[in-house]
């Protein structure tokens, strides 16, 4: 009897275990993905990505940055086919208002990003927009996007031009390739806290070459 109870305590330990693991890996807490989990996902060859253009920020101005960011993408994406759509324009909901700041929460502007498995969609707006981030309420951010998630927000209000399209791609992979940041000035997910003024660019250092294999 003892051998049979020692295999039967062995299976009950294993079992529990590998739900312990797979609970860890469906954690979504920023940063809980492995390399490995991510160099081994699996990526359609096409993708339609949405643009739901706020408050002041044109449908014009939305069918420009498709244009501006699609060249981005594909250098990173070289194989992908992007589709774009251009939402109609809709006002910034007010419960996102913060009055002493004239900002809005980016988090709660994220709630009003509608999504679905096989579309990525982009808010954009050309208000300031916040997050509660480095000790500070409030504090003042160029986008917020939910790690692994397919929904961003961006704002221009503190970068126009080839900076914005920088961003709206740093964001993307935040999201589409559950990218973490690093440190590297050069790269294109380095932290803002450690891009010691040099300027955002398509490229990727070592930690983040997983996403070029998609």
């Amino acid at each position: 009897m003892k051998p049979l109870r020692f295999i039967a305590m062995l299976f009950v330990a294993c079992f529990i275990l590998s739900c312990n693991t797979d609970k860890t890996a469906k954690t979504d807490g920023g940063n809980t993905s492995t390399q490995k989990d991510k160099k081994s996902a699996a990526r359609p060859n096409e993708l339609t990505i949405c643009l739901q253009p706020f408050d002041n920020f044109t449908e014009k101005e939305a069918a420009k940055v498709t244009k501006e960011l699609e060249p981005a993408l594909s250098k990173i994406f070289p194989d992908m086919k992007w589709h774009f759509e251009v939402l109609p324009n809709k006002p910034l909901p007010k419960e996102a208002y913060v009055k002493p700041l004239n900002r809005y929460r980016a988090h709660d502007l994220l709630k009003h990003l509608k999504t679905t498995k096989d579309k990525y969609i982009l808010g954009l707006t050309h208000k300031d927009i916040c997050y509660n981030i480095h000790g500070y309420e409030n504090y003042g951010i160029r986008g917020l996007t939910p790690i692994g998630g397919n929904n961003s927000i961006i704002s221009d209000y503190r970068g126009k031009g080839n900076v914005f399209i920088m961003v709206i791609a740093h964001e993307f992979l935040h999201g589409y390739s559950r990218a973490p940041h690093c440190k590297n000035p050069d790269c294109l997910m380095c932290d803002h806290q450690f891009r010691k003024g040099k300027p955002m660019k398509v490229y990727l250092c070592k930690e983040h070459e997983y996403i070029y294999k998609r």
